[in-house]
């Protein structure tokens, strides 16, 4: 199941911001078949590892890892990909010659405005510059996306290593 979400994330690296809808239909099904290889096997071991008893609560806590586990994916994978696009967006201008306090300013002005952005306000701001800031990020999102799988498909491929490793020593 691992390896299965593994490829489908490499698949994904590829996207662009002109990829259609249609190219990710495979690798969002294919993550859906992974999953649906794993969750259950981790219900199984998690459920029969302890006494009858404690059945309930190992439910209890087998949801609540999910539940947190899933929270957590979209923070952390947030927050990757939003690294990765600024440093896509940034790394140019900082080729170009851009001094570095320039480039802090930039960064420190990024977040609000993708605030404005979401609020379609642009105070004074000529539509051509709203054009060609947006072309140019979108572009660096989209490889920050794209990076933000591969090192996604790592720990994929990593845990599904570790899972097989596991298995062959009995644990």
């Amino acid at each position: 199941g691992f390896l299965v979400m593994g490829f489908s994330l490499v698949w994904m690296s590829f996207v662009q911001v002109e990829t259609s809808y249609w190219f990710l239909l495979v690798p969002f099904t294919m993550i859906g078949f992974g999953f649906g290889l794993v969750a259950p096997a981790r219900t199984q071991v998690v459920l029969a590892a302890p006494p009858p008893d404690l059945a309930g609560s190992a439910a209890a806590i087998n949801t609540a890892a999910g539940q947190s586990g899933y929270a957590l994916g979209v923070v952390l994978s947030s927050m990757l990909v939003t690294q990765l696009a600024d440093f896509a967006f940034l790394q140019p201008l900082a080729q170009a010659g851009v001094s570095e306090e320039t480039l802090m300013q930039i960064k420190a002005a990024l977040p609000s405005i993708f605030a404005r952005t979401a609020s379609s306000v642009y105070p004074n701001v000529p539509q051509a510059v709203l054009d060609l800031a947006s072309a140019t990020y979108d572009q660096a999102f989209a490889t920050g996306m794209g990076q933000m799988f591969l090192i996604l498909a790592v720990l994929m491929f990593l845990t599904a290593a570790a899972i097989l490793l596991g298995m062959h020593r009995g644990l």
